[in-house]
């Protein structure tokens, strides 16, 4: 799936809306043979194929291309007229086969919360009768598919309330309900501008904990927004993202985040707190 191999028996994480590369790779006789069909069974509610492309390394005839825009190599031309004399029979010469991938370019339609068994086939004609993949009943792989509504966003201001001048530390804990791991999670927050201007305290004193090694938060003194990319997250766990921030009145400010994406595909979900914010007491 999208370059990485999946064993029989082991799973795959799709997310609702997403497109994927699903390949099937599989083997047949060294030369192929007369009528050949490869599938893997994808329920039609689920994923919606956009495109498949197919590939022989053996293919002596001159109906099959590879790469093939089928599922079905017509290697000898069948006659599929039941009114013809050569009804269930072939017309011409010529096979495919060998060492078979086929591409599938799937999106995923619905289906979210469940798992799906996927079951691969590789069906052919040869010597008068019909024969299918001897791994059959022990080749399926599981598509966990998740929601993005399901990858949520908090935010937090603390101490709340602070005074005008002061600091508080703004936290998001993004969180994954899912029991599949979620990659390139990414959101933007403007900082509000009423009752004045919030920025980004000196030092930032920025972090990221359990958010992956790859994800990138690096806010600077009096940043105005802040901007978060390429989080992960490990199934049923949540990460968080704090930076300090300071204002320089009195009054409440109010901070909605931009929308969480994964990739690019927006969660629906955003974060909102308030920050109280007092006049700064009088000194002894």
């Amino acid at each position: 799936m999208d370059g990485v191999s999946v064993a029989a028996g082991g799973s795959m994480s799709l997310m609702v809306g997403n497109t994927y590369n699903i390949q099937l790779v599989g083997s047949t006789a060294t030369n192929g043979y007369e009528q050949i069909e490869t599938f893997i069974n994808f329920p039609n509610t689920i994923f919606q194929i956009n495109s498949v492309s197919t590939t022989y390394t053996a293919d002596s005839s001159a109906n099959v291309s590879s790469p093939d825009d089928k599922l079905y190599g017509n290697g000898c031309t069948w006659e599929n007229d039941p009114n013809s004399p050569n009804y269930r029979a072939c017309l011409g010469t010529g096979k495919a086969g060998g060492n078979i991938t086929v591409t599938y370019n799937v999106k995923i339609i619905g289906g979210a919360g469940t798992s799906q068994s996927l079951s691969t086939l590789i069906y052919d004609f040869s010597g008068s009768s019909f024969h299918y993949n001897a791994d059959f009943g022990v080749s399926t792989r599981i598509a966990n598919i998740v929601s993005p509504s399901s990858i949520t966003i908090s935010k937090n201001f603390n101490p709340d309330p602070t005074n005008a001048g002061g600091i508080s530390t703004l936290t998001f804990t993004l969180t994954n309900l899912n029991s599949a791991t979620i990659s390139g999670l990414n959101f933007t927050d403007t900082l509000p501008t009423s009752p004045g201007a919030m920025v980004v305290a000196n030092p930032p004193n920025a972090s990221t904990s359990g958010c992956g090694t790859s994800a990138v938060f690096s806010p600077s003194a009096n940043d105005t927004s802040l901007v978060f990319s390429n989080g992960t997250l490990s199934p049923n766990s949540s990460c968080t993202i704090s930076v300090n921030v300071t204002v320089p009145v009195a009054g409440t400010y109010n901070n909605t985040s931009a929308h969480l994406f994964v990739g690019s595909l927006d969660t629906g979900n955003f974060a909102t707190d308030s920050l109280t914010v007092n006049t700064a007491p009088a000194p002894p």
